[in-house]
C-alpha cells in the first residue's frame, strides 16, 4: 500500500481589496491589534483567517473563524455559507459587507476577501474588488511580500 502525503505549503498568498499579501501574517494592523489573523492549520494545512465584523457603533455583527462564518446577527444580516465561499449581506440595503473566497474559489490566491467593517472605535475599513480605502488613501493592485506588517493604521489618530 502506498501512502500519499499532501505537502503543507509554508508560504501563503491572500488578496484583500485588490491588493495581494504574500507571507505577511499581519495584513492590517490597527494600532497594536491586527484586523485579521492569518495562519496555517497544523492539522490539515489549510490557510485560516480569523476576524470580527463591527457596525459603525462598534457593535460586533459577525465572527469569522478558520475562514468560516461562525456567529452573527441574523436579525439584520443574511449569512450565505457555501463550500469555500461565504457572504454576509445587510438585509435593509442588500449591500454585501463581507465576501470571502477560499482555495479554488479564490483563483490565483489561497484566500480572497472583500469587506466593509468598522473597528471597535468606529474607524471604517473598506476593501472592495476595486481596492482598499484607508483614511484618505486608496490602495489597489499592490503586492506586499515577506513583511511582518502589511499596512499600519495609527489607532491613536483614528
Amino acid at each position: 500500500m502506498i501512502l500519499l502525503h499532501w505537502k503543507v505549503e509554508e508560504n501563503f498568498k491572500v488578496k484583500i481589496g485588490n491588493n495581494i499579501f504574500i507571507n505577511t501574517p499581519n495584513i492590517v494592523m490597527y494600532g497594536e491589534e491586527p484586523l485579521f489573523k492569518i495562519y496555517r492549520s497544523t492539522s490539515d494545512g489549510l490557510l485560516g483567517i480569523d476576524f470580527d465584523i463591527y457596525d459603525e457603533r462598534g457593535i460586533k455583527v459577525a465572527t469569522i473563524r478558520k475562514g468560516m462564518i461562525v456567529d452573527g446577527n441574523e436579525d439584520d444580516f443574511i449569512f450565505v455559507r457555501n463550500f469555500d465561499h461565504y457572504t454576509i449581506i445587510e438585509k435593509t440595503s442588500k449591500r454585501i459587507i463581507c465576501d470571502l473566497k477560499k482555495r479554488e474559489m479564490a483563483g490565483e490566491v489561497e484566500l480572497e476577501l472583500n469587506l466593509k467593517t468598522y473597528t471597535k472605535k468606529g474607524f471604517l475599513f473598506e476593501a472592495t474588488p476595486e481596492g482598499m480605502n484607508i483614511e484618505s488613501n486608496f490602495l489597489s493592485g499592490n503586492i506586499i511580500k515577506d513583511g511582518q506588517v502589511g499596512i499600519f493604521i495609527d489607532a491613536k489618530k483614528y
